[in-house]
């Protein structure tokens, strides 16, 4: 939980810095500033506590079912599960191989540059750099 807090919380700062709602009315700003986040992490949450509700129900579930008329369903789901878990695990390495690889080859910025697409430049950013350029002129 305190992961996905933490990112949900880079995210908000990083709206915030942008400034790209400063402009937009009160009840957005309002929405995209707090309450959204707060939902955000509140669904995620629930999201969370209910599939390991889940988890625990179906495994009780097989569990009396095994006790009553005999077999193995409890093991071959938590094989099941184990069998996921690595296929995840093994996906998580690779990406990270992936993004060391990265890495070592030096693309430096941010994805959507990396992926082409045009850095964007805010309009107060672009109007500073204009007034930098006129004072170095003179």
């Amino acid at each position: 939980m305190r992961i996905l807090w933490a990112d949900l919380a880079k995210a908000h700062r990083d709206l915030i810095a942008t400034k790209a709602l400063d402009d937009g009315p009160f009840l957005t700003r309002l929405w995209y500033h707090h309450l959204f986040w707060l939902c955000s992490f509140l669904k995620s949450a629930v999201t969370i506590k209910a599939s390991g509700i889940g988890f625990l129900v179906r495994r009780q579930c097989y569990r009396a079912a095994d006790r009553l008329f005999g077999g193995t369903r409890e093991e071959a789901y938590c094989e099941k599960l184990n069998r996921n878990a690595e296929t995840l695990r093994g996906r998580v390495e690779q990406l990270k191989t992936q993004q060391q690889e990265r890495a070592e080859e030096g693309e430096t910025g941010a994805p959507q540059e990396r992926m082409g697409h045009p850095p964007v430049v805010h309009e107060a950013e672009d109007g500073a750099a204009e007034r930098e350029e006129k004072i170095q002129i003179r």
